[in-house]
């Protein structure tokens, strides 16, 4: 899994990171979860939300966006190709 570079949320993958281990998760485990956090980050960015403004509402809002969404609004960099 190759990640796109720094997105809105990347300050907290640290903490994220360590609160993950210190409940035992499994190395792949906190990839993959690493991994979709980005994406998330990815679609926050790509539609404006700040990381404080991140709701359950709005997360469910996204989780739509990308489970309905073309490729090209799910990774907004591939539409610079």
């Amino acid at each position: 899994m190759v990640d796109s570079p720094k997105t809105c949320v990347d300050p907290y993958l640290d903490s994220f990171t360590q609160s993950f281990a210190a409940a035992n998760y499994k190395a792949g485990t906190i990839k993959n979860y690493l991994h979709l956090v980005r994406k998330l980050g990815r679609l926050m960015d790509a539609t404006g939300i700040e990381p404080s403004a991140l709701s359950p509402h709005l997360a469910d809002q996204l989780a739509k966006i990308c489970t309905s969404a073309p490729p090209n609004l799910t990774h907004p960099s591939s539409q610079a190709h």
